[in-house]
């Protein structure tokens, strides 16, 4: 019975990961009507077609036009992207980290207190490289001001930078959406859920659809813990129709991101990076 209730303890924890980023839910809007162009989807089970829906491509295309300039602007200014730098903030002059004193890693903090419920201290990792705050951060930067994380991100701060585009975006800064993209291309997954949860929310750039879609692609990209909790929730309910839109988009995101991260980090670029998750201990006694 112990190990049953320690079993449904840690499952309770993983879904939560998802409510913790999720903002405070306003309103429902549909998807514009005035949208540009529309395309069939066909879904074949075996040799029988089970479904005939509209797409609606001019979310996809539009995105993708903006990530493809900001990259072309980034290359033609020569600035350098490493690896797990992520360019969204203009980052030519350097500033004094107003957050010198909050540590940037999770080394040597505990598993409890983390907002993402690592188990291990590989999933430690895998949070760290993807972007996501530890306890410290994520206390402090969400009540910093605007001015604060912006000299953070100036001097470096990923997370700081990446919160920063979250506000921008839920006040319908379209341009904070092209950033945090274009983050999630060089492996920042934390940005893609910050991206999802703010279409979700009910501001200026909501979008239930795209936060669904996004959310996905953040689980394709390796974070597995968001199957979990998705369906519980998720602010908007989609019908059937809306479904096979949002995933039909998730598969046209998916590979968007991909196409850019492989034009900066060449082919042999790491697209998928699962998640470690802790696997459950089966219960000896059988209970």
């Amino acid at each position: 019975m112990t190990k049953f209730s320690k079993i449904i303890t840690k499952n309770i924890a993983a879904v939560a990961v998802l409510a913790v980023i999720l903002s405070a839910f306003i309103s429902y809007h549909l998807v514009s009507a005035s949208a540009k162009k529309n395309k069939s989807l066909e879904i074949n089970y075996g040799n029988k077609l089970i479904r005939k829906e509209k797409i609606n491509h001019y979310f996809v295309d539009n995105k993708a036009t903006k990530l493809t300039e900001l990259h072309s602007s980034t290359v033609k200014k020569n600035v350098s992207v490493e690896k797990h730098e992520f360019a969204g903030i203009d980052k030519k002059t350097t500033a004094i980290d107003p957050f010198s004193n909050i540590p940037k890693s999770r080394d040597n903090l505990d598993f409890e207190t983390d907002p993402f419920y690592p188990k291990s201290k590989d999933e430690q990792a895998w949070l760290d490289r993807h972007g996501y705050p530890n306890a410290e951060q994520w206390r402090e930067y969400n009540v910093a001001s605007d001015t604060q994380l912006e000299q953070a991100a100036l001097s470096g701060d990923v997370v700081a930078e990446t919160l920063l585009n979250a506000r921008l975006l839920n006040r319908g800064d379209e341009s904070a959406e092209t950033a945090l993209l274009y983050s999630a291309a060089l492996g920042n997954t934390f940005a893609l859920e910050m991206l999802s949860s703010t279409l979700a929310s009910g501001g200026k750039s909501s979008n239930p659809i795209d936060a669904y879609a996004f959310s996905r692609v953040a689980e394709m990209r390796g974070n597995l813990t968001l199957g979990m909790g998705r369906e519980m929730f998720f602010p908007v309910r989609l019908n059937s129709s809306q479904r096979v839109e949002a995933e039909a988009r998730a598969l046209n995101y998916f590979n968007m991101l991909l196409e850019v991260q492989k034009q900066i980090q060449g082919n042999n670029a790491t697209t998928i990076d699962l998640r470690p998750i802790q696997q459950l201990e089966a219960d000896n006694n059988g209970g």
